[in-house]
């Protein structure tokens, strides 16, 4: 009998030791969301605006994979406030990114060559 209690205390704190490590959520860093440094980037879903001033700023859709984000730039404006729009033009950054940091540096294309590398800070 005294096993069998012995057993079932050992499968009880099992059962709490794996409950709490399955409850524990990880930080798993995102590009998602709002960054700020040099100039500041939105990330929404596959959608980005960059802007390096109150000016001069770039809005289109992106792809990623675990070191590089292509940019495809859709339309911006340059530093006198002048609009353009392009259907093609990508910018490749190489990126490092933690919970809390992005640093981009620019790998190819002249869409946008924004300060490189750049820090960015959640």
């Amino acid at each position: 009998m005294k096993n069998l209690i012995k057993l079932f205390g050992i499968i009880a704190l099992v059962a709490v030791i794996g409950f709490s490590m399955t409850a524990c959520e990880e930080n798993t860093p995102t590009l998602q969301g709002n960054w700020s440094g040099v100039y500041s980037l939105v990330i929404n879903g596959s959608n980005f605006i960059l802007k390096e001033s109150p000016t001069l700023w770039f809005r289109g859709t992106f792809t990623s994979t675990a070191t590089q984000i292509t940019y495809n730039t859709v339309e911006g404006t340059n530093d006198a406030g002048s609009s353009w729009s392009a259907t093609t033009g990508t910018d490749v950054y190489s990126y490092k990114l933690t919970s809390t940091s992005l640093t981009l540096t620019h790998v190819s294309g002249s869409k946008f060559e924004v300060d490189s590398p750049a820090t960015l800070t959640k």
